[in-house]
């Protein structure tokens, strides 16, 4: 460094090179070579090989992410929320080859402003329901941030014109059913159903290990016929309950949200009284 501000001193004035110049730095192990154009300052040669100024590079990488809508809804519900995004502009590699870090800028999360409005207002159809959302950005200038979210504002990036989307999606199914009858008349069913007399399940398809406390009631079972017939019935202890249970088939309608499916049934053959664990398996 006292080699460097000596030769710094006696530069002071200025001097132009006549000629391009290749130049080697070996510093501390460091070799560095340059090649600088005809007119260069010999002052900015040496200042540059010694203390060179790292220009990062933008790489075009920019995304757009989306608040999730619940992942499994019931088949004609409605979804009405307001989705948030957050947007990155890209990414800065250094010169030196390190992590690339997100350019900032931008709100990081704010409600959607194009025509949707940020309000998705589906209602759910069976199987999969997918929101796609795009954002246009225009041309224009991108200051790049360093490791301190700090503003460098020498090292402005261009932005060319572009566009970014991205998806949100639920799954649509019917409910599992389960609970309590007065008696083993599955036209009741709906009825329950509808005055939710019976719990609720927005599950996919899977064994059940369910909680049932009944007094002198009958059992209930039921589901989207879709997912095929049950192959056990077993209790807290293990044992088989499948030959006490009938089995049938009804369509049931839903008055809130509306549908109408073709579901199994099963009914406990007698009223039982009992406060137990049912594993119903597929």
């Amino acid at each position: 460094m006292q080699t460097y501000q000596k030769y710094k001193s006696i530069l002071s004035g200025g001097s132009d090179t006549t000629k391009v110049i290749n130049a080697t730095l070996n510093l501390g192990g460091i070799n560095t070579p340059k090649s600088y154009p005809i007119g260069s300052k010999i002052e900015d040669i040496i200042t540059d090989l010694i203390s060179p100024v790292i220009q990062p590079t933008l790489m075009n990488n920019y995304s757009l992410s989306i608040s999730q809508i619940i992942s499994l809804s019931e088949v004609g519900s409605n979804i009405n929320q307001l989705l948030t995004y957050s947007f990155v502009r890209g990414l800065i590699q250094n010169g030196d080859l390190s992590t690339p870090v997100n350019l900032k800028g931008l709100e990081i999360s704010k409600i959607w402003t194009n025509a949707v409005n940020g309000q998705v207002n589906i209602t759910v159809l069976p199987g999969n329901n997918t929101v796609n959302l795009s954002l246009d950005f225009s041309s224009g200038i991108d200051p790049y941030y360093d490791s301190n979210h700090n503003v460098s504002t020498v090292l402005d990036n261009l932005r060319l014109a572009g566009s970014v989307s991205a998806s949100t999606s639920t799954t649509g199914i019917y409910p599992f059913f389960f609970g309590e009858l007065e008696s083993n008349n599955n036209l009741l069913i709906s009825d329950k159903i509808n005055s939710s007399l019976l719990t609720k399940l927005i599950e996919l398809k899977s064994s059940k290990n369910l909680s049932i406390n009944v007094s002198n009631k009958h059992i209930i079972f039921c589901y989207d016929s879709a997912y095929g017939l049950l192959t056990s019935i077993k209790d807290a202890n293990g044992f088989e309950n499948i030959s006490n249970f009938s089995k049938s088939n009804l369509v049931l309608n839903s008055n809130t949200p509306v549908w109408s499916k073709d579901y199994n049934i099963y009914i406990s053959n007698s009223p039982v009284t009992i406060n137990q664990n049912f594993n119903f398996i597929f």
